[in-house]
């Protein structure tokens, strides 16, 4: 894979490049969350959580910071009264319809065909689980950045990428941040170490996404448009 000719592919078409450097992959996994409600909307709206959350708003504005944890900050010394806080920053979507693709369809270009068949709340998201052709299971390295993009946190966001994952890769701009793919694969195992590296460079790297990928035991990336109106993720640069 020429790393300069994939500058500027979305990430559809980047994940063919990358199984067209990985004969050995069989297939990979796609899935559709749920569509669920803001967290602002799904907290109640009582005195005391308005504030927490107003409180919190301001501190991501300040700051960059990301949601939860400014929220979760403005929570300090607020006793019990947290509780409905807490428990919608547990929340985690199961609601999920799974696609498993054979490799040599994705690149035969089924990928058009999952786009333009996607309603337009619903976004697909693309999980770093591959099967190999052994049967064995392994996976891609994946990141979410926090960082806003400009042009001095695209170069955090790629020196991020290159103290975790030394085996390189690629960065594309997601809308608001920075995703990452790698090129290497790996097991279960060392995928724990590379999401637990990532943590400790959170906020930079977005510390729920990070918490979330440990729940599902992959990690996950969007490859289309969000309902919001952010466009594909499209890479910028080659690590």
């Amino acid at each position: 894979m020429s790393d300069h000719r994939v500058i500027g592919l979305r990430a559809v078409e980047l994940i063919g490049e990358i199984l067209r450097a990985h004969p050995e992959i069989r297939s990979i996994h796609l899935f559709e969350p749920e569509p669920v409600p803001l967290a602002q909307a799904r907290l109640p709206q009582d005195e005391v959580i308005r504030d927490i959350v107003t409180r919190g708003l301001a501190l991501r504005a300040s700051y960059a910071t990301p949601f939860w944890d400014s929220v979760l900050v403005s929570c300090f010394g607020r006793g019990r009264a947290v509780l409905p806080v807490l428990q919608q920053a547990l929340f985690h979507n199961l609601g999920q319809q799974h696609l498993e693709v054979e490799a040599d369809q994705w690149e035969a270009g089924l990928w058009t065909e999952l786009l333009a068949g996607l309603a337009p709340e619903r976004m697909l998201v693309f999980s770093s689980r591959v099967r190999l052709h052994t049967g064995e299971e392994q996976h891609l390295p994946l990141l979410d950045f926090h960082c806003p993009a400009s042009d001095q946190n695209k170069d955090l966001a790629a020196l991020a990428a290159e103290l975790i994952d030394t085996g390189g890769g690629f960065l594309l701009q997601s809308g608001d941040s920075y995703h990452f793919y790698g090129k290497q694969l790996l097991d279960g195992r060392a995928l724990v170490r590379f999401l637990g590296q990532a943590l400790l460079l959170a906020p930079v790297i977005d510390r729920a996404w990070i918490a979330h990928q440990l729940i599902e035991g992959a990690c996950a990336l969007r490859v289309s448009n969000k309902p919001s109106g952010s466009g594909e993720p499209v890479v910028v640069r080659a690590i």
